[in-house]
């Protein structure tokens, strides 16, 4: 269990550091590479704290997605770390939907978020917050911020007919931090499953 990332012996060269600066290059190896991780690897511990992800499981990625070992290391260990930084954030304070301006708050959370790791597309989980936020008024029902980014990155990723592989739901909470409690609670109070979201 580990919530800081040890150094290890990655060191990109010159000329791929160049190549990864181009907007379109990067945008494309950070959303296959972050995608890959999401819904094939479980990174958390048991305990849902980030640790380090072993040498071996970097070899498998890059020998999975034909990519450079260094290119996945060079995307997988900046996200970490920017996951650690933002789970430190969220954790000084409490962040609760109480006000008006909730709409805004979950439209900032979720780009956050697909900045961090564009595994989700935005523009749809941006509609499915609408819709989350009409079920939960008419339950007068409002968990946490988080846990609601958790559950609308959950129904995009079911609704999206490209993704065959869906997110592991232990990864999905890390990322939004949100308690497992908390995530299936809010499943069963507005009646979501896999069969209920299709017909979203």
């Amino acid at each position: 269990m580990t919530q800081s990332l040890k150094e290890q012996d990655f060191k990109v060269s010159e000329k791929l550091r160049l190549n990864l600066k181009s907007r379109k290059t990067h945008a494309n190896y950070k959303m296959r590479i972050l995608n890959h991780l999401f819904r094939t690897y479980i990174f958390p511990s048991s305990r849902e704290k980030i640790r380090e992800i072993p040498i071996l499981q970097y070899r498998t990625i890059s020998n999975q997605l034909k990519i450079p070992l260094k290119v996945i290391h060079a995307f997988i260990e900046p996200f970490l770390a920017g996951l650690i930084e933002l789970k430190s954030f969220l954790n000084g304070g409490e962040i609760i939907f109480g006000s008006k301006n909730h709409a805004s708050q979950i439209k900032i959370y979720l780009h956050r978020l697909h900045r961090l790791a564009p595994i989700f597309d935005y523009r749809r989980a941006k509609e499915n917050a609408k819709i989350l936020k009409l079920k939960l008024e008419a339950l007068y029902f409002w968990p946490r911020i988080t846990t609601q980014a958790a559950i609308i990155i959950y129904i995009t990723d079911w609704l999206d007919p490209l993704k065959e592989i869906k997110i592991r739901q232990t990864n999905l909470r890390v990322l939004c931090n949100c308690s497992a409690y908390a995530f299936h609670m809010t499943r069963n109070k507005i009646g979501l499953d896999p069969a209920s979201i299709r017909e979203l």
